[in-house]
């Protein structure tokens, strides 16, 4: 199942306003190729095969804050995880919603700030 191709935005928040619409627009093109979509995927599997297990605990839905180029939701989505990615910089949700896509991993994302999350359920 596709991602959820969706417009999805937080309400704004004072204090999670930047200086620039968009400082990752950039970094979002190279983040995978530099590796930095490692550590969350090594994390997500850790969580997953060591973590949760040792606590008897399944996950149902998973909350990627911070989500970058969906590494880790790839992953929780993978192991049948519920996910929903979120991260305030639209250039990393474009690469994470395409592969996503590509995985045909059923993931939903959302462009917003970890400071704007209260009171959220998960899909």
């Amino acid at each position: 199942m596709p991602s959820a191709e969706s417009s999805a935005r937080l309400p704004d928040h004072p204090t999670t306003r930047l200086a620039s619409d968009e400082p990752y627009q950039g970094y979002a093109a190279v983040y995978d190729a530099l590796g930095q979509c490692r550590w969350g995927a090594a994390l997500a599997r850790f969580v997953l095969d060591v973590v949760l297990p040792e606590r008897g605990m399944v996950p149902r839905s998973a909350l990627d804050l911070a989500c970058g180029t969906g590494a880790a939701a790839l992953v929780l989505a993978g192991a049948g995880v519920r996910t929903v990615g979120l991260d305030r910089s639209a250039a990393m949700l474009r690469a994470a919603r395409r592969k996503a896509d590509d995985a045909g991993a059923p993931l939903s994302f959302v462009q917003g700030s970890r400071l704007q999350v209260t009171g959220y359920t998960l899909p």
